[in-house]
C-alpha cells in the first residue's frame, strides 16, 4: 500500500506517513474542505461514474422514498411537506413583526 501525500510524498505505511505530515508545510496549510469534496467526487468517479449522490438514480429514489416517509412530500420543502408549512408559517410571523 503506499499513501501520497499532497506534496507528492510517498510512504509505504501510515506509520511513515504520520511522521512526514508532522513536519509537512503543504499538510499543514492544506484546505480540508476542498480536499474532502474531490476525494469524494474522486470516490463517487470510481464507483459510479458520476461526480454526486444525486447522480445516481438509485440513491435518488432512496431519497426521495425516505422524504416521502418523513415529510409527507418527495422533497424536505415540496408543496405538502410538514418542514415547508412550518417555514411558511415562520416567515409570516417574521413579516408581522
Amino acid at each position: 500500500m503506499v499513501l501520497d501525500c499532497l506534496c507528492d510524498f510517498k510512504a509505504n505505511s501510515l506509520i511513515t506517513m504520520k511522521r512526514h505530515r508532522v513536519n509537512c508545510e503543504i499538510w499543514k496549510v492544506r484546505d480540508k474542505n476542498k480536499i474532502r469534496l474531490e476525494r469524494q467526487v474522486q470516490t463517487y468517479q470510481n464507483k459510479y461514474g458520476v461526480s454526486n449522490a444525486m447522480q445516481i438514480k438509485k440513491s435518488r429514489k432512496k431519497r426521495q422514498q425516505t422524504c416521502l416517509e418523513k415529510y409527507g412530500d418527495k422533497s424536505e420543502l415540496g408543496k405538502n411537506s410538514n418542514i415547508f408549512n412550518k417555514v411558511q408559517k415562520n416567515n409570516r410571523d417574521n413579516k408581522k413583526k
